[in-house]
């Protein structure tokens, strides 16, 4: 059996989505972007938590690297926060001021509102909604975007995204999810396994320069050692779905991270290790870094248009 608990903790508001029979539980911060904060599976009669989430309403005020932060209307950066659409030209916040560009979209931090749950004996689910009327003159596009999280006996957690053009106008559009995968441990020892067509050069400022060169480093599951990354990758698209894996040899633990490829769904990952390197961020992603500008893979979402596609994460 499933059950949705509403709690405070650290001053924050969440919504647990929680299996009582097996204890494994999903948290989403409503007031943050419907923030994933929390992914804890079970395996091998344990409870392994699979992100580093916030821990407090300081971290979600204050933004930081964006853990676990919904990606819209464009995931990654736009250069000089400038783009052109339609024969207009908007300027966008600059929240990566150091870079000089603005990134991650802007739903990270508004208040989604719960509209719809259900629960069965295999799994439950909770759809959240944020209505945009066009208010931000960097992106004066209206939208509806609804995020459905399920937790599943069978299949862990997917996490599956709508959104609806409401404007009367086409508009330009990517989407993502900003996930650090943890073991709580230094990731140097643990293994990484992605396939990815392209490595996307950039240039000092993260903005891809236009050279993009083959790589296969880790088509099999590889030690990460002393890599760092903050990359993106554009991935084999030969298949339905696309795994990352993150393999853990002391606890024989992988975290497996799908995401849906092919036309208009999610056919990139940023790849990032941060400083203190006690997790690794994955992000799936539907376009390329300045999509807005370079056009690669950018959606164009008509009047009354719909996206949908999913993402998830399980245990192995």
């Amino acid at each position: 059996m499933f059950s949705i608990i509403c709690e405070s903790i650290n001053s924050i508001e969440r919504v647990k989505l929680f299996s009582k029979s097996t204890g494994e539980y999903v948290s989403i911060i409503p007031g943050f972007g419907a923030n994933v904060n929390e992914i804890v599976l079970l395996k091998n009669g344990k409870l392994h938590h699979l992100l580093n989430g916030n821990l407090d309403i300081n971290a979600f005020e204050n933004k930081g690297i964006y853990n676990s932060a919904k990606l819209f209307p464009f995931p990654n950066r736009i250069r000089d926060g400038k783009y052109s659409f339609s024969g207009n030209s908007y300027n966008l916040p600059l929240n990566y001021q150091e870079e000089n560009n603005a990134c991650h979209g802007f739903v990270y931090d508004k208040p989604f509102e719960m509209i719809c749950s259900k629960i069965t004996s295999k799994y439950i689910e909770a759809t959240f909604n944020y209505v945009y009327n066009g208010e931000n003159k960097g992106f004066p596009f209206p939208f509806i975007i609804e995020l459905k999280y399920i937790l599943s006996i069978k299949d862990g957690f997917t996490f599956e995204t709508k959104v609806t053009n409401i404007s009367t106008e086409p508009f330009p559009m990517g989407d993502g999810w900003h996930p650090f995968l943890s073991f709580n441990q230094n990731i140097d020892n643990h293994f990484l396994r992605f396939e990815a067509d392209e490595f996307i050069e950039v240039d000092n400022h993260s903005i891809p320069n236009g050279n993009r060169k083959t790589y296969n480093k880790f088509n099999t599951l590889t030690q990460i050692n002393k890599n760092e990354f903050d990359s993106c990758f554009k991935l084999n698209s030969n298949r339905d779905i696309h795994s990352t894996e993150l393999f853990n040899r002391e606890k024989n633990l992988k975290i497996i991270l799908w995401q849906e490829i092919g036309v208009g769904k999610y056919n990139y990952i940023q790849v990032y290790t941060p400083p203190e390197r006690n997790s690794i961020a994955i992000e799936p992603m539907t376009c390329n870094i300045n999509s807005f500008n370079n056009l690669d893979d950018l959606i164009i979402l008509q009047p009354n248009g719909i996206f949908n596609a999913s993402y998830g994460m399980k245990i192995e």
